[in-house]
């Protein structure tokens, strides 16, 4: 059997006999041998970091939670107990809160230390300020500790990692070992590892990672059974000027189900209509992350729900279109890509002709060209939104 595993940027490739198997014995509750539990440890480890490497980056935020002496959980259960608040609370100030999480006894080190929790978690809706040195994150000018409530809360964004093994190392070994019970946990609404499959019948040579990538863990070839395994990195081509990245076209195609960029009427229009709009949007967007007025808890107008919920999810919401509209630039060529950024940031998507050749002293690109680049980009901008 071989098996491919695709997580974010980290391909795994594994190759394995797969034989009659015998019937499991009878097993006891945490009669597993030491061999055993390491197994699952690095199995343990392995799974985290998948889910890590499909659904986080630098914009996510890792926060540990600790407790003071008289918060401090009886015992485990009692400590699950009190993170699933903590989740809740935040899902009701507006904060997208799916992540990761799980609650700790050890040091790094493995020495025994009282109970705390690791979380990671999406975040939007969640501000980071700095006090000196001192990073404090705070949700609608509340401060995170203040609204966890039980001890000393740190917050920081992860670091810029293609793969996240070393930390979904250092986390799920520090993890609380209770006996057939998961080490960490997930929020619903998180992607998933893509697995492929492939029986083959003949002797499996030994696996190596295609020209380019990053090699990050291989090992051993057993040259009886066949049995290796390899986890790399596929550094993606550059894509050439004047070329939309084959990659990049592939992937709508796939969401789509329709050949090159042709999206469906409706969903082109939103996303034009975003573009266009973006100027708005970013002057709303910096106005209330500018504004010092509190809410005092009471509704306005016809509102009766939740006024800082409501302030937080629409923030959010603004902060998702302006990455969109931002991140798509990425897939144009620079060439194209400043001038379009140029119209998208005065509010004028329409018409793109003559300005950035004519300021170069260049020949003006023919209308047509400006067309061919415009199409991918608002197609990007629909991807990234999710429309």
């Amino acid at each position: 059997m071989k098996r491919t595993l695709r997580s974010g940027k980290v391909i795994e490739k594994s190759q394995f006999f797969v034989g009659t198997r015998k019937p499991r014995a009878d097993r006891r509750k945490g009669s597993s041998s030491a061999a055993r539990m390491d197994v699952n440890m690095n199995l343990a480890v392995r799974r985290f970091a998948r889910i890590l490497n499909c659904n986080f980056d630098p914009d996510d935020i890792l926060i540990t939670l600790t407790y003071s002496d008289e918060h401090l959980p009886a015992d485990y259960k009692e400590a699950d107990r009190l993170i699933g608040l903590f989740l809740r609370r935040l899902k009701r100030l507006g904060v997208d809160a799916r992540g990761v999480w799980l609650t700790a006894d050890k040091d790094k080190r493995g020495n025994a230390e009282r109970l705390h929790h690791h979380m990671i978690i999406k975040g939007d809706g969640i501000q980071m300020r700095r006090d000196g040195e001192k990073l404090i994150a705070c949700v609608s000018g509340k401060k995170l500790e203040d609204i966890w409530g039980c001890g000393i809360l740190h917050a920081e964004h992860l670091e810029q990692q293609d793969d996240y093994t070393p930390l979904a190392a250092y986390l799920v070994r520090q993890a609380v070992a209770v006996a057939d019970a998961k080490k960490w946990h997930s929020s619903r609404g998180l992607e998933k590892p893509v697995i492929e499959e492939e029986i083959i019948t003949d002797q499996a040579d030994e696996l190596r990672a295609p020209g380019g990538a990053e090699v990050l863990e291989v090992g051993h070839y057993d040259q009886e059974t066949g049995s290796h395994y390899i986890r790399y990195i596929r550094r993606p081509k550059k894509a050439k000027e004047g070329r939309v990245d084959e990659t990049v076209k592939r992937n709508f195609v796939n969401h789509y189900g329709l050949r090159g960029y042709k999206l469906p009427p409706k969903t082109f229009k939103r996303a034009r209509y975003l573009v266009e709009d973006y100027p708005r949007i970013k002057r709303e967007y910096e106005d209330m992350l500018t504004d010092s007025k509190r809410s005092d808890g009471q509704p306005r107008g016809t509102d009766p729900g939740n006024p800082t919920a409501t302030i937080a999810a629409r923030r959010a919401q603004l902060g998702d279109d302006i990455r969109a509209v931002e991140k798509a630039l990425e897939y144009i060529p620079k060439e194209y890509a400043d001038p379009i950024e140029k119209h998208v940031k005065d509010g004028t998507l329409y018409p793109l002709s003559v300005m950035a050749r004519k300021e170069r002293g260049r020949t003006p690109a023919h209308r047509n060209t400006w067309q061919n680049w415009i199409q991918p980009y608002l197609y990007m901008v629909a991807i990234l939104r999710g429309y």
